[in-house]
């Protein structure tokens, strides 16, 4: 009885262990969560393809594996456009967080106007404060 139990207790330690790249895959919500998991049950076994689905679950979601092959050999997570996979969205992104930035600094810019010509602030204060927005443009 006793040696049973050891057994079947071994057998799911090893089979939760073949499976830990698809858990980590779908508890993070990775993006190839369905690949990682294809390659975890078709080649896992080999141990290669077991250490390919574990890296590939556990690896940063915002750098490719090719990064500092192509596209982000300082590793500073500012990415070459066009290099690696997902590049697009990431370009898209900073785009329009650049954006969002240039607009808000537009309207402060605009309020500052309206309270120099009102008299609120001085000259010299508007100048400063506009050499400071422009900066973040």
């Amino acid at each position: 009885m006793n040696e049973e139990l050891v057994f079947v207790l071994i057998i799911l330690a090893v089979a939760f262990l073949y499976a830990l790249p698809t858990f980590i895959a779908f508890y993070r919500s990775h993006e190839y969560r369905w690949i990682i998991f294809a390659i975890n049950v078709v080649v896992g076994a080999t141990g290669l393809g077991w250490l390919v689905a574990f890296v590939w679950a556990i690896y940063p979601e915002n750098k490719s594996l090719a990064d500092p092959l192509l596209g982000n050999p300082t590793g500073l997570n500012s990415r070459n456009v066009g290099h690696t996979v997902g590049e697009v969205q990431a370009a898209a992104d900073q785009s329009r967080d650049k954006q969002m930035g240039t607009a808000t600094a537009l309207e402060a810019l605009d309020r500052l106007a309206t309270l120099a010509e009102r008299g609120v602030i001085t000259p010299d204060e508007f100048e400063k404060k506009k050499a400071d927005l422009l900066c973040h443009i």
